[in-house]
């Protein structure tokens, strides 16, 4: 009895059941209190995911989630899609569904398995299609900050989750960053608006991530400036706000240009202004020692919008004739070229300083020009010339705000050193003097060195000298893959009027020549002369060699460090009296120059 009650309410629910599922297959729309949150296309796929909030489960006997859909609101029938048994799903991917995403919508049912449940229903929701585009306001620098404001008005659409803010470097687009507002500060370590114009877009992104059209960009504007001190003038200039520029682009109309500029760093007030056509103007009358800054802004003729450039600085000249420009040092460099350094009076009024070069000390030529940083130590560095091959003379002019010589400096005369060899085992250094030292040159401390494969040189210092002049009879023995290497310094005598007491360095000369090589005929080792090795001069001990044979051919001693030389023994014992033969391979310092050397030895036992 129990079972055919049961059974007839099953037919029941069932019936009833059907009966609703026709009449919501007929709807035009559903709405229910299951909340439907989205439907996204895919962007690289055609799927869509739906998703909704997962509702109460009235008698704990969930059933399914019945996914229903239809591919326009004009199609009258819906159509069921899949059946979700799992309770705590709340998103279902409807795969190759390319006949919705243009205007399909979609509904679910939730069904329970309680005694005559009716099944809840949920909203009809449509297929996100693309958010409408932004417009942005205007692109503008903060004036204080530095920093790059780009405004836009929200979009007034249902389902905005932000907006993505895009540079633009002229010819494409590219994400900068997400935002939820509706303006984005870029910082100074992402822009510097000082140096160029940028340009940004916006787009509108809804939940499912979907992105609208990009909006006609907007650029900052830039502005630069020319100053003439000798007629208190700035003259101003800066590019178009209305992009038009810019692949045509158009942000809005200008209806003006207003010019503002602060005094000593107090407010700003309008100074000028010019036409939509015209980017350029001259600010006349800056008054001795005033500090201005200036800004342009771009005035909108048809909305209340208006953009902001960067700010340029300018100070007037109130200093009087510089005192000094002294000229500390000229050093050979060791690629042979000079640095200059020099000590300008920083109280006058300099604007730039020229280099300029001589061979002989009387006919200069300038080589190039610098402006004043305002630093109090200046540095040049003359490419141009080969500080090995000779002397160079320096001097330096400076000028005014007006571009007219008021003072030129001591000139200075670079060191100019030379190396040659007498014989086998002296050196000759010979040096020409500095010139250009407030005091008399203290002494000249001459610098040996040898390099090394990498190329640098190992300095040690070798006399202090007065002179300009040595010979240098003591020679180390391996003198390093470019020969011996000189160079010398001038000390100035004590510290003078500017308080600097300096050391100029001259250019590297190294001695070298091919190998010269001289073999004993005899030793003794058990007496005074214990040990064959050659006499050598310019030779790469590290990789030359020798080795020693006995009259029958046999190899008796393989001598690798010629230093060290052969010292008569084989195995620890010293061998027989008689003649010995030997063949030597010397590595030279000039040009990766070799020479082969073999001859006689005659080994004695005792004197």
């Amino acid at each position: 009895m129990k079972l055919f009650v049961g059974r007839n309410k099953l037919i029941y629910s069932t019936l009833l059941f059907i009966l609703l599922v026709l009449c919501q297959l007929t709807a035009h729309a559903v709405s229910g209190p299951v909340k439907m949150i989205r439907a996204c296309p895919g962007k690289f796929d055609n799927n869509i995911t739906i998703s909704w909030n997962i509702p109460q489960d009235p008698c704990g006997s969930f059933s399914g989630y019945y996914i229903y859909g239809r591919t326009s609101p004009s199609v009258m029938t819906w159509t069921l899609i899949d059946i979700v048994t799992f309770y705590p799903t709340n998103q279902y991917i409807h795969t190759n569904a390319l006949s919705y995403k243009v205007s399909g919508q979609y509904f679910i049912e939730v069904h329970y398995d309680c005694d005559f449940s009716t099944p809840l229903y949920s909203d009809t929701i449509s297929v996100n299609k693309t958010p409408p585009a932004a417009k942005i306001d205007s692109v503008s620098v903060n004036i204080y900050t530095g920093e790059i404001i780009i405004g836009w008005s929200k979009v007034n659409a249902k389902d905005v989750a932000g907006y993505t803010v895009k540079d633009f470097d002229g010819s494409g687009f590219s994400d900068l960053s997400f935002t939820p507002s509706s303006y984005f500060l870029v910082g100074s370590g992402i822009a510097n608006p000082q140096t160029k114009s940028y340009g940004y877009g916006i787009a509108t992104v809804d939940s499912c991530t979907l992105e609208s059209t990009i909006s006609d960009p907007h650029h900052t504007i830039f502005l630069t400036a020319t100053t003439n001190e000798c007629y208190k003038s700035v003259t101003l200039s800066w590019n178009r706000y209305d992009g038009s520029w810019a692949l045509g682009a158009i942000g809005w109309p200008v209806s003006k240009y207003e010019i503002y500029a602060a005094t000593n760093f107090g407010a700003f007030i309008k100074v000028g202004e010019t036409a939509s056509t015209t980017t350029t103007y001259t600010h006349f009358g800056q008054m001795p020692g005033d500090s201005l800054t200036f800004f342009v802004r771009a005035i909108s003729s048809g909305s209340s919008s208006s953009s902001s450039s960067n700010t340029f600085g300018h100070r007037s000249a109130t200093k009087p004739i510089p005192q000094f420009c002294y000229v500390r040092c000229a050093d050979v460099l060791d690629d042979g070229s000079i640095k200059l350094t020099w000590h300008p009076d920083l109280t006058g009024e300099i604007k730039k300083f020229n280099i300029l070069r001589s061979t002989n000390g009387v006919d200069f030529s300038i080589i190039d020009s610098t402006n004043n940083d305002l630093t109090s130590e200046k540095s040049y560095t003359d490419t141009k010339v080969n500080g090995s091959s000779g002397y160079y003379y320096y001097k330096v002019l400076c000028y005014d705000l007006c571009d007219s010589v008021v003072l030129g400096s001591n000139t200075v005369r670079s060191i100019f050193i030379q190396a040659s060899t007498i014989g086998v085992s002296t050196v000759k250094t010979s040096w020409s003097s500095y010139a250009g030292f407030l005091n008399p040159i203290e002494s000249y401390r001459v610098q040996r060195g040898v390099t090394s494969t990498d190329g640098t040189v190992t300095w040690g210092d070798l006399i202090q000298t007065k002179d300009t002049l040595i010979f240098d009879d003591n020679l180390p023995d391996d003198v390093g893959e470019d020969g011996i290497c000189y160079r010398s310094i001038a000390f100035e005598d004590g510290v003078n009027v500017f308080g600097f007491s300096d050391s100029c360095h001259s250019n590297t000369s190294c001695a070298k020549q091919p190998i010269i090589a001289f073999f004993p005929n005899a030793f003794v080792p058990t007496g005074e002369n214990t040990i064959f090795k050659p006499v050598c001069s310019f030779v790469n001990f590290k990789t030359s060699f020798m080795v020693v044979y006995n009259r029958w051919g046999e190899e008796v001693a393989r001598i690798t460090d010629l230093n060290q030389g052969w010292d008569g023994k084989k195995g620890g014992k010293i061998l027989p009296e008689g003649i010995y033969f030997y063949m030597a391979t010397l590595y030279g310092t000039l040009n990766g120059s070799t020479k082969m050397y073999s001859g006689e030895v005659y080994l004695f036992n005792s004197e």
